[in-house]
């Protein structure tokens, strides 16, 4: 049986190169960082099905791995993430297509005295990829530059111990982001002791330039953005949030937010095209947007445009889709997936049938997965919530959102790292006909 000139065989060889292609193309189509290349959990370059016709998507390979909530970042074929053993905490990589153990880097990170034991230990930041280095942050402020080939140290220091911080009680989560020549790490230090909320290390030679914002310490990732000509970091801190030169630590602008814990987790959410900031918490807080503009002398003013209290995301990931916010809103309760209008704050629908999850996005469709490890994909709509595909996958405690390239899914719990097939291989372009001189006919 033939196809346009091609068997069968030779098209699905053909889809499976084009697959392996796809993991091997440029780090700006792949998800080199938490968030995906972006930041903003919204996969490029992606295939995912409406439904699976087995009632679950296809394992593709599923390994034992360890504790710890760490993200994974997909580099060249590989996977990058950390998790610990015992007082040891790892950084693998591993083969994106096999799940095998291309290298490890272990080192010791003893939990400190006086820090929550509930949770586990982490680590929870993700490796960020870069030029050829792995770059981490570990759960009591080791930070790591290693060889992406061979997992090589290249520079490292005891980030917290240098800088005389506390560490934090709930270890340190947010992860780590590259700005020119500069890798950026948000810490801080219990009590807000010593002035390391912000440190900016050379990618390089792992010089620390500067050590800035003395605060508490930061569980959510930064993000940057672009604001009329002028980058900006915007980091959640624990009573603020701040948008921040990247270059000097120069603090651009700060608006209050602070929960009843002091422990803002949760990623915020940034629209270019209205120029509007979406930042929630838990613990009683709730949600605001904020529209952000550059005015007399480039001075960035900072608007207020709503605030809700029923829109509280935890530390779950959440996605703009078409000037909507698709995040889990809820703490140790119960928890609704939500949509809210960007513009006024107003939410579209609020579904239970989840417990609390990460929310991310490809080729049109929402997947959500929740600490009890459900997976369930979802066309994105204001008008209502209905998943067209559901099935259990993980096993709780599931917090790590998952990473979505190609028409593969790789997710994880505490115990074990998989992949998964979500969608249909990319189809070969047909082979060309040859002219027949009755084309114009």
């Amino acid at each position: 049986m033939t196809h346009e000139g091609y068997s069968l065989r030779h098209i699905h060889k053909l889809a499976r190169a084009l697959t392996v292609a796809l993991l091997t193309t440029s780090a700006a189509a792949q998800s080199p960082q938490f968030g995906g290349q972006n930041r903003d959990f919204i996969s490029r370059s992606a295939s995912v099905d409406a439904t699976w016709p087995d009632g679950k998507p296809k394992q593709l390979w599923s390994r034992d791995l360890g504790e710890g909530y760490s993200g994974i970042a997909l580099h060249r074929g590989r996977l990058f993430t950390m998790y610990r053993a015992g007082d040891d905490e790892f950084v693998i990589a591993m083969d994106a297509e096999t799940g095998k153990t291309i290298w490890e880097f272990k080192y010791s990170s003893p939990a400190p005295d006086g820090v929550v034991h509930d949770f586990g230990h982490g680590p929870n930041a993700t490796p960020l990829v870069q030029r050829s280095k792995v770059f981490t942050l570990g759960a009591y402020g080791h930070v790591h530059c290693l060889n992406e080939s061979d997992g090589k140290l290249l520079w490292s220091e005891n980030a917290a111990h240098r800088l005389g911080a506390k560490p934090a009680v709930f270890a340190y989560s947010a992860s780590p982001i590259m700005y020119k020549d500069r890798i950026l790490i948000p810490l801080g230090s219990e009590g807000g002791a010593v002035a390391s909320g912000i440190l900016c290390y050379h990618y390089r030679t792992g010089t620390l330039l500067w050590a800035k914002q003395n605060c508490g310490p930061v569980y959510a990732s930064p993000i940057l953005v672009e604001l009329n000509g002028q980058d900006q970091l915007v980091v959640i801190e624990p009573t603020s949030v701040v948008g921040i030169n990247p270059l000097s630590g120069e603090i651009y602008w700060e608006y209050p937010f602070q929960n009843e814990q002091k422990t803002n987790c949760a990623i915020p959410v940034w629209d270019s095209k209205s120029q509007i900031l979406f930042v929630s918490a838990a613990y009683g807080k709730g949600s605001v947007g904020l529209r952000l503009t550059r005015g007399e002398k480039g001075k960035t003013k900072v608007e207020e445009l709503w605030q809700n209290k029923k829109i509280q995301v935890h530390h779950g990931s959440a996605v703009l889709v078409e000037g909507y916010v698709y995040a889990s809103s809820g703490s140790f309760g119960p928890a609704f997936i939500t949509a809210v209008d960007l513009q006024t704050g107003e939410i579209a629908f609020r579904e239970r049938g989840f417990a609390k999850a990460n929310v991310i996005y490809g080729d049109r469709k929402l997947i959500i997965l929740d600490q009890e490890g459900q997976l369930a994909i979802a066309t994105p709509s204001p008008k209502s919530f209905k998943p067209t595909a559901q099935a259990q996958i993980l096993e709780e405690i599931a917090w790590t959102a998952p990473t979505l390239f190609g028409n593969h899914l790789y997710l994880r719990d505490k115990k074990k790292i998989m992949a998964l097939e979500v969608g249909s291989p990319p189809a070969p372009e047909p082979r060309a006909r040859k002219a027949t001189g009755r084309e114009s006919e």
